[in-house]
């Protein structure tokens, strides 16, 4: 039976695990992780992903929190992929199967998922000079969101899209422009949807809805471009 495609947000953050196959070891030793992240910093240098945690405890096995931040996830895994197996020169193959891949849906399970890679590293029995080697790379992002607190239903807060589109339009009355008008100015259009993320309950979905039919992925990009 062939494999199911991938469905893959370009734009998505992902917890990634890749194992070895049987009887074989991605890392025999600290040497070998310090490759590995010279290996992970440069992908990002060609692809330019973002990345929020890695675990390279267990030789046989790593896993990462990624963000694609615009690229092909399975091409990024696939040069990572290629350039250890090259560094380690096994005879046969190395990985078990391909990548498998959770998509993390919201700002509190990625920062879950952040906080349990911290746990993971915090608890490492690794030694310390794979520790000094790890802070020397600076490899690892920060991930950052504009609200990180849950919001809660008040006066205040829109609750409702159509509450948000009489919101929007009364914002392009005192304007003095049509709707199309503001949206065609990205400029105000992206102040405005980080405004309407913060002053709502809106989901992200709603969000592109509001905006012009906006994909859930372009509205993430929007946010963290205005939340730097």
């Amino acid at each position: 039976m062939a494999r199911k495609a991938r469905q893959l947000e370009a734009f998505g953050v992902y917890i990634v695990h890749q194992s070895a196959s049987d009887n074989k070891l991605l890392f025999k030793n600290d040497r070998d992780r310090e490759r590995f992240l010279l290996i992970l910093k440069q992908t990002k240098s060609r692809y330019g992903y973002q990345l929020y945690g890695y675990c390279v405890d267990e030789p046989h096995a790593y896993d990462l929190l990624i963000d694609a931040n615009g690229n092909d996830l399975s091409k990024v895994m696939k040069s990572i992929n290629i350039a250890l197996a090259l560094y380690t020169s096994i005879d046969g193959k190395l990985f078990r199967d391909r990548y498998k891949s959770i998509h993390l849906e919201s700002d509190k399970a990625i920062i879950e998922a952040v906080e349990r890679f911290k746990e993971k590293q915090m608890r490492s029995q690794l030694n310390k000079r794979f520790k000094i080697f790890e802070e020397d790379i600076n490899l690892l992002d920060v991930y950052t969101v504009c609200d990180l607190k849950e919001k809660e239903p008040s006066s205040a807060c829109m609750v409702s899209l159509e509450e948000a589109q009489v919101a929007l339009a009364n914002i392009a009355d005192r304007e003095q422009e049509t709707l199309s008008d503001l949206m065609r100015d990205k400029v105000k259009r992206d102040k405005l949807i980080l405004k309407f993320r913060r002053e709502s309950t809106l989901s992200l979905k709603e969000l592109g809805q509001l905006f012009g039919g906006l994909s859930e992925s372009t509205i993430c990009k929007i946010l963290k471009e205005q939340c730097q």
